[in-house]
């Protein structure tokens, strides 16, 4: 494994996420190389009209992540000088990695966690990077390796997300609607 090289909270999971998705798209497309397509005047404009949306959203109150990301692209997309537009993808993927944090420390009401009596509910990394549900749950040659160990409820006592690509279900969630699931199967009343 390597060593822990950021210190922002949930940053780690984040970089991991956009690891494996730039893995996926390499896979899928190569490495790509593309006209940046922007620095034009109207984009200078839409960047304008963005920012004083987004300045005018939170002084009244209703200012959104949405508001703070479309006013970051729109900057980008005004830049016509690299270094300019460098700093300006980067400031959009601190938006993104804080938005993502932030979706990370909400339960959403239907999947609150439940605290069961000590069955596995996923596997995480022995780095505890790394967390699956049951769906995702790794093959036996990973558990064999012991990179991924099972977790019960017990060791999340905050519960969980799933860091399997396009998942992000809550780890404690998915394995009670799992075990619901089968006792529905077994027993329908």
């Amino acid at each position: 494994m390597y060593p822990n090289l950021f210190t922002t909270p949930g940053l780690a999971n984040f970089a991991e996420a956009v690891d494996q998705e730039r893995q996926r798209q390499l896979a899928k497309f190569g490495d790509q190389r593309h006209a940046d397509g922007t620095g034009s005047k109207d984009q200078k404009q839409a960047a304008e009209a963005a920012r004083n949306w987004c300045e005018d959203a939170f002084a009244s109150g209703y200012g959104t992540w949405a508001d703070i990301l479309d006013e970051e692209v729109a900057e980008a997309k005004a830049e016509d000088d690299p270094a300019q537009l460098r700093a300006e993808l980067v400031q959009i993927a601190a938006v993104c990695a804080a938005w993502v944090a932030d979706l990370d420390t909400r339960i959403r009401p239907e999947a609150q966690p439940v605290r069961t009596a000590g069955g596995i509910v996923g596997y995480r990394s022995r780095d505890g990077r790394l967390l699956r549900c049951m769906q995702h749950a790794p093959g036996q040659s990973v558990l064999d390796s012991g990179d991924l160990t099972p977790v019960t409820s017990d060791d999340l006592p905050d519960g969980g997300v799933c860091t399997y690509p396009d998942c992000g279900r809550d780890v404690l969630s998915a394995a009670l609607d799992d075990r619901l699931r089968r006792a529905l199967e077994t027993d329908p009343q």
